[in-house]
């Protein structure tokens, strides 16, 4: 009876650094597929393929990890859908990932109190901005500015991170907070060498 506790202690500590894993790999394989995707990259399509299940699957575990987190993404993903940032017919599929996993986890809901409500409402409006604001400053695809500006957010979040846990929304925000980084990291270290192409326009 004695050794229970430590274990359960040990499998909760392993499900939490798990679960930002997978925070941070949503960011980083939603990342690599859409730039395969906008700059018409030729890769083998089994590799591609491969990619789009990872995609499909790692966002479902975020997804049923935490309800709140699907929830925002229905939010966020119907505002991305609004300001026509959803570009293909793979990620029009994937909008009913969150509305699915939200609808298994229906059961989970539970309202801790109305500062807990207005985290995540302040939190889905600073997301909102953000996209508003990334989509009408930098709309080329890559800029040196639009490089420096992800470069800043990645740094800003690894700094903010830490601070979530205190809150009573931390778990969801934590997670949403973990793909920005991925993404923008991944943004960030796939883009720097084109600062440096020298490869001349064809007229």
């Amino acid at each position: 009876m004695l050794r229970i506790q430590p274990i359960k202690q040990d499998l909760s500590k392993y499900n939490i650094e798990m679960e930002n894993v997978f925070g941070l790999l949503s960011g980083v394989v939603f990342k690599i597929y859409d730039d395969i995707q906008d700059t018409k990259i030729s890769i083998d399509p089994e590799y591609t393929e491969l990619l789009k299940v990872l995609v499909v699957c790692i966002f479902t575990i975020m997804f049923m990890s935490d309800i709140g987190v699907s929830v925002l993404y229905i939010i966020i993903c119907g505002y991305c859908w609004l300001v026509n940032q959803v570009d293909s017919v793979f990620w029009k599929s994937c909008l009913i990932i969150p509305v699915l996993t939200t609808l298994a986890n229906l059961n989970k809901i539970q309202y801790v109190g109305i500062f807990d409500l207005l985290q995540r409402i302040i939190f889905t409006v600073i997301i909102g901005v953000f996209i508003f604001f990334e989509d009408k400053s930098f709309p080329e695809e890559f800029s040196e500015r639009k490089l420096m500006f992800r470069s800043s957010v990645s740094l800003i979040l690894l700094l903010v991170i830490p601070m979530t846990a205190s809150l009573s929304a931390g778990k969801t925000i934590n997670l949403l907070l973990l793909s920005g980084l991925g993404y923008c990291v991944t943004s960030v270290l796939t883009n720097f060498h084109k600062l440096y192409d020298v490869t001349p326009v064809e007229q």
